[in-house]
């Protein structure tokens, strides 16, 4: 299953090694500069399942297990669902969900996931707007 992942070609694939090859163009002077003032250290990491990359800034002597407490920040682009139908009395977005592929930032350490995506209401309706088809949204209003 893992070698199937990972060669099996995908529509992404050119995107994601040139990527790569940018990565590994930039990592000597960036991977200096963090190890130098914020003893820290950057990955490159492939997402073939999801079709997206990303970078990954983790501490290098972080004595705990925890990804929470060991990385950083991760800027991410691939695929994730929003779910886009409308909040719940806990304020969580709830119903309908679409698949997006788009650029994001994570900060495990203080719960921020996919922003601004996930944190920005407007945005989530302004992509919602563009992925739902004009009959799934007269169905809504039937609902409504």
């Amino acid at each position: 299953e893992v070698l199937r992942r990972h060669l099996d070609p995908h529509p992404h694939f050119g995107i994601v090694f040139a990527g790569w090859v940018a990565f590994l163009a930039l990592y000597a002077p960036v991977q200096l500069i963090l190890e130098a003032f914020f003893d820290c250290a950057v990955y490159y990491y492939a997402y073939p399942c999801a079709r997206g990359a990303g970078l990954l800034v983790e501490k290098k002597t972080a004595p705990c297990t925890s990804k929470v407490e060991k990385q950083l920040l991760r800027v991410d682009w691939h695929r994730f669902k929003l779910c886009v139908t409308g909040k719940a009395k806990t304020g969580r977005w709830v119903g309908h969900s679409i698949v997006v592929n788009l650029p994001h930032i994570d900060v495990p350490s203080t719960g921020v996931k996919h922003w601004p995506w996930k944190q920005n209401d407007a945005l989530r309706l302004i992509l919602k707007r563009l992925h739902l088809s004009e009959e799934q949204r007269l169905e809504e209003q039937v609902w409504q």
